[in-house]
């Protein structure tokens, strides 16, 4: 009879670094083009299955692989709100949590497994300026 080996849990590096040998396509070409960045410039760090945090030139991004390819969060924002994307500011409140600000709107976004990221929340700032993102979550 032969043995099994067990089943070990895969960590989201683990995963992010299968699908690319599978050939899946980097985030790094998206990733740069959201942040404006050249991605020798970037620093991802896998965040979960199917997710990257991406950050670079000051600026951060949320990068989740969608149907083959890599979407931003920054680029979606800016179509929800109809703004300018360099005047979208995205934090990372915790790896399932980013709050985001723009155009006098602030969201709270969370990533959901087996969803992809959902938006939580949206408050108007009424012309104030960009809020706290650590606020939104209070």
């Amino acid at each position: 009879m032969a043995s099994r080996l067990p089943l070990l849990p895969l960590t989201a590096s683990a995963i992010v670094a299968a699908a690319s040998a599978c050939g899946w396509p980097s985030s790094k070409p998206k990733a740069a083009m959201s942040l404006g960045c050249s991605e020798d410039q970037l620093t991802i760090q896998p965040n979960s299955t199917y997710s990257e945090i991406v950050s670079g030139c000051g600026k951060s991004d949320v990068m989740t692989l969608e149907g083959g390819s890599w979407a931003s969060l920054r680029e979606r924002v800016a179509f929800e709100l109809s703004c300018p994307a360099n005047q979208i500011d995205v934090k990372i409140i915790s790896s399932s949590l980013y709050g985001v600000t723009g155009c006098n709107k602030k969201l709270v976004y969370k990533y959901v497994l087996n969803a992809g990221i959902v938006i939580q929340s949206v408050q108007d700032t009424g012309g104030t300026g960009p809020a706290d993102p650590a606020a939104m979550t209070k």
